[in-house]
């Protein structure tokens, strides 16, 4: 069995250009990028890290203010090593941005941290992605280092600080050079070669609906990148860095995301400055962790109660006409 060797933390970050580089991908959420680029300047090795911030164009006249004033604000950024800024001409879409953004960055740096302007990190998030980056990269099994932990807090004490999944993630993430030249957005490829038993594994043992991900990419209904990165980690029986605390949060689920629509499902965590000290030394897959994703896949993936649709149309999806409507009969006025 694999095992990763000791490295001496303290001495690893005195290197010039030891630290990846980070890929930021934006479009016109200005406020949420002001979370994510306060929190990541805190971070420790901030001032190490050349930061690539790929801006895409804006999708028609309406939102060309919101992106025009996006892109004023990050040529404002400072507080890093480097900041190198990619301006869109026309609107590609969040997939061609991030795929063509990493697969740039990578094929010169070797390696790569991602984020979204919605993705924040933790004081230690860059601390914790560079020394797995180190750690891992001579261990091909470990395709991805993920910022994210598991969806709930919720019976997970017992697991170690880190642990390996068989499944990626998107939130917050890292690779090799070598990993991302597996991944290939080829939706008619998997669907003509994929088996039922390929499928079933791919669903996280069939709790969860990633399949239908590139069903829909292969149909045109969608167009995504993050399933086909899955695909790859899957089909090359690749292995997962998870931590267990949340070394960032997703804050999209406001309805402003792109493939993040408000959902209630997912559990609203508050993110805390904790470090990451110890990495998982055996390169197999934590069975605990396994088990416990498949419960809270299995979970949020049946169909939504009565009292939860009515949450949802009552106080989410319609929350700005309920108050309007409050408004008028309280004081008689059209807003």
């Amino acid at each position: 069995m694999n095992k990763v060797g000791n490295i001496k933390k303290n001495k690893i970050f005195e290197k010039d250009d030891i630290c990846a580089p980070v890929c930021l991908f934006t479009y016109k959420r200005i406020d949420s990028l002001k979370k994510v680029v306060d929190n990541l300047k805190k971070c420790s090795l901030s001032e190490k890290t050349r930061l690539y911030i790929f801006s895409d164009g804006a999708r028609d006249e309406s939102d060309l203010a919101e992106v025009e004033a996006t892109r004023s604000f990050i040529h404002s950024i400072d507080g890093f090593k480097d900041i190198i800024i990619i301006e869109r001409d026309n609107n590609i879409g969040l997939a061609e941005n991030i795929m063509g953004g990493v697969t740039n960055v990578i094929n010169k740096h070797k390696k790569v941290i991602v984020l979204e302007d919605d993705i924040v990190p933790n004081k230690f998030f860059l601390e914790y992605m560079n020394e797995a980056l180190i750690r891992y990269a001579d261990q091909q099994k470990v395709m991805e280092i993920c910022g994210c932990s598991l969806p709930t807090d919720k019976d997970k004490a017992f697991l170690p600080q880190t642990f390996l999944l068989p499944w990626g993630g998107c939130w917050g993430w890292a690779t090799w050079f070598d990993r991302w030249q597996y991944f290939e957005r080829n939706p008619q490829k998997f669907v003509s070669q994929m088996t039922d038993e390929d499928i079933y594994k791919l669903d996280r043992n069939g709790t969860d609906l990633i399949w239908q991900q590139v069903l829909d990419n292969a149909s045109g209904k969608k167009k995504t990148w993050a399933v086909f990165w899955e695909l790859a980690i899957y089909l090359h029986n690749g292995l997962v860095l998870y931590p267990n605390v949340d070394m960032c949060k997703n804050i999209g689920f406001d309805g402003t995301g792109e493939n993040c629509p408000i959902d209630i499902r997912f559990p609203k965590k508050k993110l805390k400055d904790q470090q990451i000290t110890e990495f998982a030394n055996e390169i197999k897959e934590n069975k605990e962790a396994m088990e416990l994703v498949m419960k809270y896949s299995k979970k949020i993936n049946r169909p939504l109660s009565f009292w939860q649709k009515s949450y949802y149309i009552l106080f989410i999806e319609n929350k700005k006409t309920v108050f309007r409507n409050v408004v008028k009969k309280l004081f008689d006025i059209e807003l």
